[in-house]
């Protein structure tokens, strides 16, 4: 059941989610978003300040290096009339999860899927931030952004807009339902937590080091912990 802030507990809430989902498609994404997210499934709409250079740099870095490592094509005939070929063939489409604000993921999942020619992209990122996002995937010249987190987001690329593939990152609730998804659609991988420190003077905003944990954890519920105590542990601390 959702806790008080809006958040999904226990291992069986992602199940129930994506086979609610996989049963009764987009009304069930509603519902869910609305009871976790507090809002409707909704295109995102570009908001917030984007560091373009910075952005754009990151891309074409992570382009450069994706298209270096293409495949070649062979064909090789073998004698008259009998020909061999080996193609590397696009996926039609693949759903990109971006953790809150994550734009740094958005880049390294979505530049290699346009390195590679997929024709359809699409982008989950949680409503809060999702400005950001849409920002960003913008620079990229990519549209195809919705506001919708969680389990339910994940349920949605699976079951509703049928993508080839899944990829990218999220909280341990986000990871279970890329595995539970897995029998119908291929994904990436379940990455594991992030492994982040966040190193400030004694004058740094203690907030602001709270807010980077927590959205690298992408409001699950131990890091939405972590990110307000262990500002005050490390206080005094060098690492």
């Amino acid at each position: 059941m959702p806790d008080r802030n809006g958040a999904s507990s226990g291992s069986g809430d992602s199940a129930r989610i994506v086979e609610d989902i996989r049963e009764r498609g987009e009304e069930a994404v509603r519902e869910w978003a609305l009871r976790l997210d507090n809002c409707e499934p909704r295109s995102a709409e570009s908001d917030g300040e984007i560091p373009r250079e910075a952005l754009l740099a990151l891309a074409d870095a992570v382009r450069r290096w994706h298209e270096s490592q293409r495949p070649a094509d062979i064909r090789l005939e073998l004698s008259s009339g009998v020909e061999l070929e080996r193609r590397w063939v696009p996926l039609d489409s693949v759903g990109i999860y971006v953790p809150r604000r994550l734009v740094s993921t958005l880049v390294m999942c979505a530049v290699p899927a346009q390195v590679a020619g997929v024709r359809e992209i699409v982008i989950a990122t949680p409503p809060e931030g999702s400005g950001a996002v849409a920002a960003a995937a913008g620079l990229l010249g990519l549209s195809d952004v919705w506001a919708l987190g969680g389990p339910q987001a994940i349920g949605w690329l699976a079951y509703v807009r049928r993508v080839a593939k899944i990829v990218g990152p999220g909280s341990a609730r986000v990871n279970e339902a890329k595995l539970l998804v897995s029998r119908d659609v291929a994904i990436d991988l379940p990455a594991g937590p992030s492994e982040v420190v966040v190193l400030a003077s004694s004058g740094a905003d203690r907030r602001a080091a709270g807010a980077v944990m927590r959205d690298e954890r992408d409001g699950d519920e131990r890091g939405e912990q972590d990110g307000q105590e262990v500002p005050r542990r490390a206080r005094g601390q060098v690492i």
